[in-house]
């Protein structure tokens, strides 16, 4: 009888663990693979639209306009759930808000998530809408004969909403509109983690743009890692705390309407006194 001695017996057992655990990453890294290619959304965008999701511009701090279509997913989990997380970068965001047209900004970060169930399959989606988001039942999406879910991208500010139309915000804020008329798209797919690529650890901002004292100025966005939505870490805490119910439209803000309104009457007031005082100067 031939004794096989215990260290190849150990060796053995440890190869045979190793080739499990390695197979079991595999087969766990192919299925997020797996699971943020299939469910990657189609994007409608307005018919008025310039820009669309596309691939980042290295060096982060220059912004430019790069050819081909693409979204960067991320697999986040919080509280025992498991977000499908599509991060969409736009070179420019053009939209102007309020009477100083203020807001534009190079660099633009959008997100759209996808909450998984128990079967792996998505059961919610949460898009951001500005500093809010809509939540809605995956059942509440459209979506095509493959089982693609269809969003709508509002033009210049890159809003994504769940149905075309046009979308009232408060003042001094422009109307959303996503008529849904321009190009389609759905976006190659780039799996994106805490440390690959080496851009997602890149702490600045994505463009040149800096907010003055200008009401409603932006400044460029910093990456998807360093959001102060915090959705990036904290999808579930993200979606409970910025999602409203599925086309119910932006939140109101009287607050920021009044201090607004009066902000436009000191400048009026302003620009009438000064007229009146140059007009008495050249009376004298």
């Amino acid at each position: 009888m031939t004794v096989i001695p215990r260290s190849v017996v150990l060796w053995a057992i440890f190869v045979s663990s190793w080739s499990l655990v390695a197979s079991a990453a595999h087969a766990t890294q192919g299925d997020r693979l797996t699971a943020l290619e299939r469910y990657r959304p189609i994007l409608r965008y307005d018919s008025d639209e310039d820009y669309f999701a596309q691939p980042v511009s290295l060096p982060p701090g220059t912004v430019e306009l790069r050819p081909g279509d693409r979204v960067y997913g991320h697999i986040a989990t919080e509280g025992g759930d498991t977000w499908l997380q599509y991060w969409l970068f736009y070179a420019y965001n053009p939209q102007d808000r309020g009477p100083l047209n203020t807001g534009r900004h190079e660099g633009d970060w959008e997100l759209i998530q996808f909450r998984l169930g128990a079967d792996g399959r998505p059961t919610y989606s949460v898009a951001s809408e500005h500093s809010w988001a809509e939540g809605c039942a995956w059942t509440e999406l459209e979506h095509e004969s493959d089982g693609a879910p269809v969003l709508y991208v509002a033009n210049g500010s890159h809003a994504t909403y769940s149905s075309a139309g046009a979308y009232g915000r408060p003042f001094p804020d422009p109307t959303d509109e996503a008529d849904g008329q321009g190009r389609e798209l759905r976006p190659t797919v780039t799996e994106i983690t805490d440390r690959r690529p080496a851009w997602v650890r890149y702490p600045g901002r994505w463009g040149d743009t800096e907010a003055g004292l200008i009401p409603g100025e932006m400044s460029s966005p910093v990456g998807p890692r360093f959001q102060t939505s915090g959705a990036w870490e904290r999808p579930s805490s993200y979606a409970e705390s910025a999602a409203r119910a599925c086309g119910s439209g932006a939140p109101g803000r009287p607050w920021e309407t009044a201090v607004m309104i009066a902000l436009g009457l000191l400048l009026i007031s302003g620009a009438v006194g000064l007229g009146l005082r140059g007009a008495a100067r050249r009376r004298k």
